[in-house]
């Protein structure tokens, strides 16, 4: 599962340098593997980012390099970028 959410929190752009390395425990990017049913959180491992600059507009996930693995791309609003993340290929990791 990924997970895509943003604050309602409000700050100026002059902090928006130091937002980008602080990760958030409430919203941001977060990648979950389906072990039997238990979710785990597999962000770190992953590469996945999480910070609190993001404002997430939606996801897709599709293959984008026809690779026959599932990619996900990752649409962001105001101050940080879009995301695309590749599958490497590995059990539930980009």
């Amino acid at each position: 599962m990924f997970l895509i959410n943003h604050g309602i929190e409000l700050y100026p752009d002059v902090v928006i340098g130091e937002y980008l390395n602080v990760e958030s425990d409430y919203r941001g990017e977060r990648l979950f593997r389906n072990d039997k049913g238990t979710f785990g959180d597999v962000t770190k491992q992953s590469g996945i980012k999480n910070n609190m600059i993001g404002f997430w507009l939606g996801l897709a996930i599709g293959d984008l390099n026809n690779d026959g693995w599932p990619d996900i791309l990752v649409g962001n609003d105001y101050s940080e970028k879009d995301h695309m993340y590749l599958n490497q290929k590995r059990t539930g990791l980009f």
